[in-house]
């Protein structure tokens, strides 16, 4: 949309409401021409205010142009709209000031909620996968499972957030008892907890369009830390649990996914989609690892909480995140786990398949003990040996469990040498002696490192990562003691 479509359209608007919208909207003043100034100029520098971005510019301004051609949000009643209101499959909703702290606040409470399985509509990174010709309205009257109000002082100066999103959301948290509504704010009271009252003396600056619209009472939580963030997620997933547990379902899928991201999802159980690795590097971020941390050691009560009998896991990631997440629901605790490959085939069942073990010295002074786990049909031996050779101070013993002739594994033969391998691990560490971890380098399939993690209950386990940027090698990953409350018990140094 060119600067002149935009004035003409907004000039067509009923003059009187968006001289309201105008007057009342604490525009700073930099964005705001004289009163006597042409209502097609007024409105080109507060088009300029709510984004510069064309694409932004044009979902806001729509949104603003509906919404000033009624006083009142429409009543959006029938069954499609009760249909909506209770798709708690869909994402959650980001609302937020869309300048000052707003968008990187927002950036991290939408990270730290796909974190914890969550999937989210974000206009960061989700508006260029949106027809934006559809409108924010449609957005908003979409498949949404709730919304999440993200609260900073430069709320006050988010008309389309005040005027648009925080309204449609309201009503449809007022027509639906299972749309999840929740407040992120980065403003304490004086006791330090999230000020709820800030949130409507922000929201109370208005146009006279929403004067019905409080939050006071919906849940707060404080957004400026990673544990606020963590709050805020831990109950948007309970709801999504109990959601399921109302479905009836006999088993809670798991997608797990840190690399080769999307867009906007949908989906039954917990997507978990964590962050991906920056342009520079093949491993997960830094970052990534706390909030995961925090959601694996929630997971058992949010399986418990979604009445399944039983769990399955399928997914694309990094194999350190990956027996991570299967230690989080050691054997036999929570019923049953299936696994599957990217096929959707479950590995399960017995297969006749010989696990072969070669165990070498380290020629150095280290006592630590390191285990080469290989499944795959490529060799990466070498990468290995490698590590090993740099860090003879560290090491004492390796040994290698994996095939004798390299082959695409099938789920039954794959399934068979991990319980093996998970029985090995296991007894090399009491025969080595040792309080130190056990080192462990995977070199297998996905299924197999989130069954491993399963079976390596009372296991303490360091993971290793390949980075294959810019020349391959390994490098230290998390720390992972199955059994524990919280499976991820170090993180990875700081790199």
């Amino acid at each position: 949309m060119t600067d002149a479509e935009l004035h003409e359209a907004l000039a067509a608007l009923l003059p009187a409401q968006f001289e309201a919208l105008l007057l009342h909207a604490d525009v700073p003043a930099q964005y705001l021409s004289p009163a006597s100034a042409p209502l097609a100029t007024r409105a080109a520098e507060l088009a300029r205010w709510v984004g510069r971005a064309a694409e932004r510019r044009a979902r806001v301004t729509d949104a603003l142009a509906r919404v000033s051609a009624s006083a009142r949000p429409p009543d959006h009643g029938g069954a499609d709209a009760r249909d909506a209101d209770d798709d708690r499959s869909g994402p959650l909703f980001i609302a937020h000031a869309s300048h000052g702290e707003g968008p990187a606040l927002a950036r991290e409470v939408a990270w730290t909620l796909r974190t914890w399985g969550l999937p989210v509509w974000h206009d960061e990174t989700d508006a260029l996968t949106t027809d934006l010709k559809r409108g924010l309205e449609t957005v908003l009257d979409g498949p949404l499972a709730g919304g999440v109000l993200v609260v900073t002082p430069d709320l006050e100066h988010a008309a389309a957030t005040r005027v648009v999103e925080v309204p449609r959301l309201a009503a449809r948290a007022a027509r639906a008892a299972g749309f999840t509504w929740l407040v992120a704010t980065s403003i304490a009271d004086a006791a330090g907890r999230a000020d709820a009252a800030a949130t409507d003396r922000l929201l109370e600056r208005d146009t006279g369009l929403w004067s019905d619209v409080s939050l006071r009472r919906q849940p707060h939580f404080l957004a400026r830390t990673p544990a606020g963030r963590d709050d805020l997620a831990r109950a948007a997933a309970l709801q999504r649990m109990r959601a399921w547990r109302d479905s009836g379902a006999r088993e809670l899928p798991i997608d797990l996914r840190t690399r080769d991201l999307g867009g906007v999802e949908r989906g039954a159980g917990l997507l978990v989609r964590c962050r991906p690795p920056a342009p520079d590097s093949d491993t997960p971020p830094d970052d990534m690892w706390p909030s995961y941390a925090a959601f694996l050691a929630e997971l058992p009560r949010l399986v418990k909480e979604s009445g399944a009998r039983g769990v399955r896991i399928s997914g694309r990631a990094h194999l350190s995140a990956a027996f991570a997440l299967g230690a989080a629901l050691p054997e036999p605790a929570l019923g049953a786990l299936r696994v599957c490959e990217e096929s959707g085939a479950v590995w399960e069942g017995e297969a006749v398949i010989e696990l072969a073990e070669e165990t070498r010295a380290v020629v150095g002074t280290g006592d630590a003990v390191a285990v080469w786990v290989d499944l795959l049909e490529r060799d990466a031996t070498p990468l290995f040996d490698a590590y090993l050779c740099a860090r003879r101070d560290v090491f004492g013993s390796s040994t290698r469990l994996g095939l004798r002739v390299r082959k695409r594994l099938t789920p039954a033969e794959g399934a068979t040498l991990v319980r093996a391998i998970a029985a090995r691990l296991h007894a090399r560490l009491a025969q080595a002696g040792t309080s130190q971890p056990l080192h462990l380098f995977l070199a297998v399939p996905f299924p197999a490192a989130v069954l491993l993690g399963r079976l390596s209950n009372r296991l303490h386990v360091q993971l290793y990562e390949l980075q294959r940027l810019p020349a391959p090698h390994y490098v230290p990953s998390v720390r992972c003691l199955a059994g524990q409350r919280a499976p991820i018990v170090a993180l990875p140094p700081v790199t």
